[in-house]
């Protein structure tokens, strides 16, 4: 999900929205679009999401981010840093991720790799690394 689905996912409601991504392989969140959707916290709301699809990822910010794919759960934490502008950290996350899950890399390592991107962007105030 982005910043377009968030009214989508608002007029819907999350079981209607849930529906409609029904076929989708992958499920990206941030915390709060997780919540909504699963009604848990982000390491069971990944879990949640996951079922029917090969995976879910739920993004904490600074934290990190956790998921579950390919029926095990995944979990990076990113040193903290101070953000100059969070603005595009989270479309980093994406296209890093999923660009690296296409390449066929690992999970664990699609997933540190997308940390890291975000947390570039996040701390230098750029929008893209």
């Amino acid at each position: 999900m982005d910043a377009a689905s968030w009214p989508l996912l608002e007029a819907l409601g999350p079981g209607r929205f849930l529906g409609a991504v029904a076929g989708a392989d992958l499920l990206l969140a941030n915390e709060r679009e997780a919540e909504v959707l699963a009604g848990e916290g982000p390491e069971a709301a990944a879990a949640r999401l996951a079922r029917g699809r090969r995976g879910a990822f739920v993004k904490l910010g600074l934290r990190g981010a956790v998921g579950w794919i390919d029926g095990a759960p995944l979990r990076q934490e990113v040193e903290p840093v101070p953000a100059a502008d969070a603005t595009g950290a989270g479309d980093a996350f994406d296209g890093v991720l999923l660009a690296a899950l296409a390449l066929g890399e690992a999970p664990a390592e699609a997933l540190r790799r997308a940390c890291a991107a975000g947390r570039r962007v996040a701390a230098s105030g750029e929008q893209w690394p």
